[in-house]
């Protein structure tokens, strides 16, 4: 496998599915979600590295979920902000084959079409205010974790939580 470097993450665990899930208010500075993430585990591992930033992860909202239905919870999160990285750790290594991450967080929801933003727009002499989003090229981190790389696609099924009137 190759490991990774400062820009590239390490190959030892790699995505296959997305299942997000936000709760988002518009009046609000955070957003909670979480995110159930299909992964492969390449050779055992006592730690997964995957793209993060401007999130909030602590490790009792991480855990992976063997295929054996055996929960494993993280011993610890650190939040790398100068290179954009969330790494989780756990107390013994997680077996080679098909697993489920999950990972509660909270995301900033900022005003810089980044990630989470707010924009605004006057309907009818109005102004509203939505949530939007913004991926390209390497802002999804500043959503949720994931691996925010061109060569590592995956598939995605996301679900919005609105206050009541929003949808």
């Amino acid at each position: 496998m190759t490991q990774g470097s400062r820009y590239r993450l390490p190959r030892t665990v790699t995505p296959s599915a997305y299942d997000l899930e936000w709760w988002v208010d518009p009046a609000e500075p955070t957003a909670k979600g979480t995110v159930r993430i299909a992964i492969t585990v390449h050779e055992p591992v006592t730690e997964i590295v995957l793209n993060g930033t401007d999130l909030v992860v602590e490790p009792t909202g991480v855990r992976v979920m063997s295929s054996d239905g055996k929960a494993v919870p993280a011993t610890g999160v650190v939040v790398e902000s100068a290179d954009e990285r969330l790494t989780m750790t756990f107390a013994d290594p997680l077996p080679v084959g098909d697993h489920e991450l999950q990972i509660a967080f909270t995301a900033l929801v900022n005003d810089h079409m980044e990630g989470l933003y707010r924009s605004r727009y006057t309907l009818a002499g109005q102004e509203h205010v939505v949530i939007a989003t913004h991926f390209e090229a390497t802002d999804a981190r500043r959503a949720f974790p994931c691996w925010d790389e061109p060569d590592l696609k995956a598939t995605f099924a996301i679900t919005l939580v609105v206050p009541d009137g929003m949808a």
